[in-house]
């Protein structure tokens, strides 16, 4: 923490220069409009991460023009579904995009989980439906073992012989 040394302000200007200076460098930058074309969603970036990013933006130009909101969002975006339906319904506002946005995000967490569900289920022992194919040609199980021999030891097992 900086301090100020004893006795270093005699005026109110010098209090105010100090603190300025002290200051300056937390100052939230402002943006002009044509900043926001410069924001670009990224290939796995998703709509949600996408559209914060861009609100966030927004927040800080200093003259807001929702039409060139508007542009810049869809110029930024990613070819996809969502990029698609801007381009048919053409939005007047971001608060129509967002709503519209909303519904896609719940679809991308959706297909997110499925393809984590689907990842996981391939890293599984995926080769059972052959080995199954396997015990039904051979008549034998995965470890070999003859069915009509294990048929016969579980029914004299539970005494049905």
């Amino acid at each position: 923490m900086a301090t100020l040394p004893a006795r270093s302000i005699q005026t109110f200007n010098n209090l105010a220069k100090s603190f300025v200076s002290q200051f300056a460098a937390n100052k939230v930058m402002k943006l002009e409009v044509t900043d926001l074309f410069d924001i670009k969603q990224s290939r796995e970036e998703s709509l949600k991460s996408y559209l914060a990013q861009f609100n966030n933006a927004t927040i800080r130009v200093d003259d807001p023009d929702e039409k060139f909101f508007v542009k810049a969002f869809q110029k930024g975006m990613r070819v996809g579904p969502f990029s698609d339906v801007l381009a048919l319904r053409r939005p007047t506002s971001m608060e129509e995009i967002r709503v519209w946005a909303k519904k896609h995000v719940e679809v991308e967490k959706d297909q997110a989980e499925h393809s984590v569900a689907e990842h996981t289920y391939s890293q599984k022992d995926t080769t059972w439906p052959d080995k199954v194919l396997a015990c039904l040609d051979t008549g034998r199980d995965a470890f070999g073992k003859d069915w009509d021999e294990m048929i016969l030891a579980e029914t004299s097992r539970l005494g049905l012989s």
